[in-house]
């Protein structure tokens, strides 16, 4: 009788370790599964904040190339106000020497006006250059 107490002792005890272990188990399969989807979680939101950044990046590309864009049309604009702020009303050119009437002013090739250098005279235009920019425009007797 005393060997089937410590028997079933023993047994109980083995069951006792057994669902220990089992308890054991499934928390560390709960925990593992609770990383998991943690992880998972972080991994999506990783994703989705690379699809943010290359649209951002997408975004940045379109606005640089607008502001070129307006840049260019600055500069075209600039164009215009100086040729807009000038008049040109005669061009004289006698022995190889050319001059301008501007402004009921009289200019020669390399002379600096509103900024700009003449840098040609023709017969019937003018050419300047913007030495900042090195943008030539040219103005032409009104016909």
């Amino acid at each position: 009788m005393k060997n089937k107490f410590i028997n079933l002792l023993l047994e109980e005890r083995t069951v006792a370790v057994k669902l220990g272990v089992f308890i054991l188990l499934v928390f560390l399969c709960l925990s593992l599964n609770s990383t998991v989807s943690a992880k998972k979680k972080e991994a999506m939101k990783l994703k989705d904040d690379k699809a943010v950044a290359i649209s951002l990046e997408n975004q940045l590309q379109e606005l640089n190339k607008k502001l070129k864009l307006f840049e260019e049309m600055g500069k075209v604009a600039g164009s215009l106000q100086v040729k807009a702020n000038l008049s040109l009303k005669g061009i004289i050119i006698k022995d190889g020497k050319a001059a301008a009437l501007i402004n009921n002013d009289i200019y020669q090739q390399n002379d600096l006006i509103a900024g700009c250098i003449i840098t040609s005279i023709t017969t019937n235009t003018i050419t300047l250059e913007d030495p900042a920019t090195g943008e030539e425009s040219k103005i032409q007797l009104p016909e």
